[in-house]
């Protein structure tokens, strides 16, 4: 199995559907998207270099529910069902929470794994739930195709806004047919809080490391299911969508020390 290497977070507000988007294009049309230049790294104070860290990404392992409505069924290691990422750049915005007084833009940070470049994206359990679509229309989430052997990428994203809203957003793109003259592909994007209903509240807490993040329905985390990019009011949301609704599942991200 490869593991994400070099994995670095992102220090500007960006959504994730944008970034989605040129993946997707990529993808589709065969080009490769190439990777910015290695650069020194900035120390985040005097004396005080960038940290990096083994990363484990565990999704639906909290007592919520049981069972939770998403829930990772692979990959299978030696100590657990988890995701994994190597050698993750975490000194700050993703997996640190910003020192009171410092933080002055947007801070944003994700962990991303690519099916095309060799990663392994996991496989899902996903509860059918009831939601709507674009139309106003009922719909069930078990009406879409959706395989494990589809999946060509998943993110897990932190945003840390100026005016204090924290939101963390989970991402599964399933893509069935890469040919640019018929594509076709279907894009979850779970947020812990919807995108235009921030409360201001922090989202997950950081103890020993260890970040547990609670998407819960009840307390606004919803998902979104669409097949289409088409945004016409620029917000950064689809205009139309095949399925939408409350989710509620647990997210739970270990660091440790690189292994050398």
């Amino acid at each position: 199995m490869k593991t994400i290497r070099n994995r670095k977070p992102i220090y500007a507000h960006v959504f994730v559907t944008a970034l989605l988007l040129t993946l997707l294009l990529s993808l589709l049309i065969g080009i490769v998207v190439a990777p910015k230049p290695e650069k020194p790294g900035k120390p985040d104070s005097p004396g005080k270099s960038v940290k990096t860290w083994d990363i484990k990404i565990s999704i639906g392992i909290g007592d919520l529910k049981e069972p939770e409505d998403i829930n990772l069924t692979s990959p299978v290691h030696e100590d657990g069902i988890y995701l994994f990422a190597e050698d993750v750049p975490c000194s700050g915005g993703l997996w640190d929470l910003p020192g009171k007084g410092k933080m002055k833009s947007s801070v944003s940070g994700d962990v991303s794994l690519f099916s095309w470049e060799g990663d392994d994206c996991g496989n899902y359990d996903l509860a059918d739930l009831e939601g709507y679509n674009s139309t106003g229309q009922p719909v069930s989430l078990g009406d879409f195709p959706l395989e494990d052997e589809d999946i060509a990428y998943v993110s897990i994203q932190h945003t840390i806004t100026p005016m204090g809203n924290d939101f963390w957003i989970f991402v599964i793109l399933w893509v069935l047919n890469p040919d640019p003259q018929d594509p076709e592909f279907f894009e979850l994007e779970a947020c812990t809080d919807p995108l235009t209903n921030w409360d201001g509240d922090p989202e997950g807490t950081l103890t020993d490391g260890v970040w547990l993040v609670e998407f819960i329905g009840t307390e606004g985390a919803e998902a979104m299911l669409f097949s289409d990019w088409t945004d016409e009011d620029a917000d950064g949301v689809p205009d139309n969508y095949d399925w939408k609704g409350p989710v509620s599942f647990t997210v739970e991200i270990t660091r440790s020390p690189p292994v050398a």
